[in-house]
């Protein structure tokens, strides 16, 4: 075991591909544990893989974990925008027709717990591992900031998409309309993560990117959704469609705008060096 652990030490994009993989095998044991099983089984891949990050990257990204996290939220603010319009229209529209649920502090801390799991495992996972197993082994490629770029966000976009019925034009244009938009709020992590290094920061932003359009689900009395799959037919299709269209647009120009803040100000040949 020492020896394979000393391998996978010096073959960092193979340890990468490993951490994926084991990724995508707990993500099928999901469905149907529960809430509470998935939340035990997302702690469990996220613990997984800062094993998987410390094999590739040693302690340079947790010796950053405390840095710069004001920062890093203050400029992916508007990444939460849309969320947070949801979250509030969602909480106005049951709230006059709803009765508040008995337990709901339990239930609003149990789903911000969830979605801390969720947000701390897909970043550690498809910012921090993809992007530092690349990164190590492919270090004297000038090119290699791009490569992280198109590896970490398509595969963090497909692994929404992965069990998703795309057997129907509707369905497929859905599919690669939620490849784009994780693409592109993957892509806004992956900027500042290059700029703080501070995985912590990203995996809050996440987080709250996950929690803030359903938080009302935990305090009223409503069904949760359940579907995962981020694809739907017939007229509910459309408007699926239609939301992705909106936000594609909304996280383009967040992207745009961070871009400008974060990206421009790095230098890519020296953070290459010292990485």
């Amino acid at each position: 075991m020492k020896r394979f652990i000393n391998f996978l030490k010096k073959q960092p994009f193979l340890c990468a591909v490993l951490a994926v993989i084991l990724a995508m095998a707990g993500i099928k044991l999901l469905d149907g544990t529960g809430l509470f099983g998935e939340a035990v089984l997302r702690i469990i891949l996220a613990m997984a893989m800062g094993f998987f990050l410390y094999l590739i990257s040693g302690e340079k990204t947790l010796d950053c974990c405390g840095e710069s996290t004001g920062y890093a939220i203050k400029v992916l603010a508007p990444c939460l925008i849309l969320p947070a319009v949801i979250g509030l229209t969602g909480f106005l529209g049951f709230f006059t027709d709803t009765a508040i649920r008995s337990d709901w502090p339990i239930q609003l801390l149990g789903g911000a717990l969830e979605m801390l799991s969720v947000g701390l495992f897909e970043e550690v996972l498809f910012r921090a591992v993809i992007n530092d197993g690349i990164m190590y082994q492919f270090r004297n490629f000038k090119g290699v900031w791009i490569l992280c770029a198109l590896v970490s966000s398509l595969v963090f976009g497909w692994v929404h998409v992965m069990s998703a019925d795309v057997s129907q034009p509707l369905l497929m244009a859905q599919a690669l309309l939620k490849i784009i938009t994780c693409a592109q709020f993957g892509l806004c992590m992956l900027f500042l993560y290059w700029k703080t290094r501070n995985i912590w920061a990203c995996a809050l932003v996440h987080a709250l990117f996950d929690f803030m359009p359903g938080w009302a689900e935990y305090i009223l009395d409503v069904q949760r959704e359940t579907n995962n799959s981020y694809v739907a037919a017939g007229e509910s299709g459309v408007f699926v469609m239609v939301f992705y269209l909106i936000e594609a647009a909304v996280l383009l120009i967040a992207m745009i705008q961070i871009y400008r803040k974060v990206v421009k100000t790095i230098d890519f040949e020296e953070l290459r060096k010292s990485w």
